[in-house]
């Protein structure tokens, strides 16, 4: 993709330093934020680092859950509160 079209705005000092913390808070570039927010997208903050031990630890979770013969049904709805756990925290939300 040719990005080689540069957007200018004017804001002010208070609303540049919001857009700046929001970015950094998201991970993404200021154009990346930007761009994020032109499609529709509301950027997350990256979870703290606990997320990431907590999701580990549940991933075990569900490795335990199967070496202990889990009925499938179990196993699958322990999966999709896996999925929704990281939809909420990672995916971005939509505007209306």
């Amino acid at each position: 993709m040719n990005k080689n079209k540069q957007l200018n705005i004017r804001m002010t000092q208070s609303e540049f330093r919001d857009f700046q913390k929001k970015a950094a808070k998201s991970g993404l570039s200021q154009s990346a934020y930007i761009r994020m927010l032109i499609s529709g997208n509301v950027p997350k903050p990256i979870p703290p680092l606990e997320y990431d031990k907590l999701m580990q630890e549940l991933y075990a979770v569900d490795v335990s859950l199967k070496r202990h013969g889990a009925k499938p049904e179990t196993i699958d709805e322990f999966n999709q509160i896996l999925l929704a756990i990281q939809a909420a925290v990672l995916l971005p939300d939509r505007m209306e």
